[in-house]
């Protein structure tokens, strides 16, 4: 089945945006860090399990590198909806209130998942995602 436009839109910007990650982080700020996390992004809706992206994020060393492709037993796996993903990463939705929105869902340490904002200066500007 095609993508619909705004969908495949927001899978280049989401791409994008992915690529940028390691050059986001900030490795002093990473000391003792060790995470495998999953990004698990669903196309239209959480139930559809045949239009979804995983990325994997793995911070060790003080280093980061993201792979396209699911991880076997991730320390943390996010999930969320592709339209909500990017309207946080346009900052048009609070990542916090999107969680308790229950837009967001979150397997694995949620202490760990807190570490993560502050090891990555990610300064976009709207509509850059």
């Amino acid at each position: 089945m095609p993508l619909h436009p705004e969908t495949a839109e927001n899978l280049e910007r989401l791409d994008q945006l992915i690529a940028r990650l390691p050059q986001a982080f900030v490795p002093e700020k990473a000391a003792g860090v060790d995470l495998t996390g999953v990004l698990e992004v669903h196309y239209l809706d959480l139930d559809n399990q045949e239009q979804i992206s995983c990325w994997t994020l793995i911070i060790k060393n003080q280093t980061c590198h993201t792979i396209e492709g699911d991880a076997d037993q991730p320390g943390l796996r996010l999930i969320c909806r592709l339209a909500d993903l990017a309207a946080v990463a346009e900052r048009q939705l609070d990542p916090l209130s999107a969680f308790m929105q229950g837009k967001f869902t979150l397997k694995g340490s949620f202490a760990s998942a807190m570490r993560l904002p502050p090891l990555f200066r990610i300064n976009l500007p709207a509509g850059s995602v």
